[in-house]
């Protein structure tokens, strides 16, 4: 397996049928390529861009998005810092998975990596891709936040309490700082 970076959209819009394929196994919205695009042309600057590849005849076999801001040592992915939502990267097998944490330590660059589930395989395959070339510091996170949904979401603010309400204002005005905010019902 082959690996390479990505450090510009059009680069990236070039893997998009490989990504879209391995996304289909993915648990969190951030892996969806069509997320990572937005993101990638809405939350960093030029030369941030850092996305790891692994490929095999030709086909996207493993991604880690990451971005490489200006000013930090370290790599981290894509989008994490500015909406603090859980996310991991994609593979499609364990091989590939080892492919892509060999390939992250022979960047020999400091990674950051936050709100990656511990039960991730990604948590195991680092421990060994940097058992002898590097130290990784695990922490464990706050909970994170989960609804379940039901008839009773029609009118979704008489479901919070007052402390939820403020943070989903705060949480909102910090999406408007970013850009124009929308919303969308896509399905009833």
């Amino acid at each position: 397996m082959k690996a390479r970076v990505i450090d510009s959209i059009e680069a990236l819009d070039a893997i998009r049928a490989g990504w879209e394929r391995l996304e289909i196994q993915s648990s969190f919205l951030m892996q969806h390529f069509i997320w990572a695009q937005a993101a990638a042309a809405s939350l960093t600057r030029e030369g941030e861009l850092h996305i790891v590849v692994i490929e095999e005849g030709g086909e996207v076999k493993a991604i880690a998005p990451l971005v490489h801001r200006k000013g930090s040592s370290c790599l981290e992915i894509l989008g994490v810092s500015e909406l603090y939502e859980p996310t991991d990267m994609i593979w499609a097998d364990p091989a590939a998975l080892d492919s892509l944490t060999t390939a992250l330590v022979d960047l020999g660059v400091p990674l950051y990596l936050t709100r990656i589930p511990a039960h991730s395989p990604l948590t195991h395959a680092l421990k060994q891709a940097y058992r002898s070339r590097g130290v990784l510091f695990s922490r464990a996170d706050g909970p994170w936040p989960e609804i379940s949904l039901d008839a009773g979401w029609a009118e979704p603010e008489n479901k919070f309490n007052s402390k939820r309400r403020a943070y989903l204002r705060r949480a909102r005005r910090t999406a408007e700082e970013l850009g124009t905010v929308s919303t969308e019902v896509l399905s009833p």
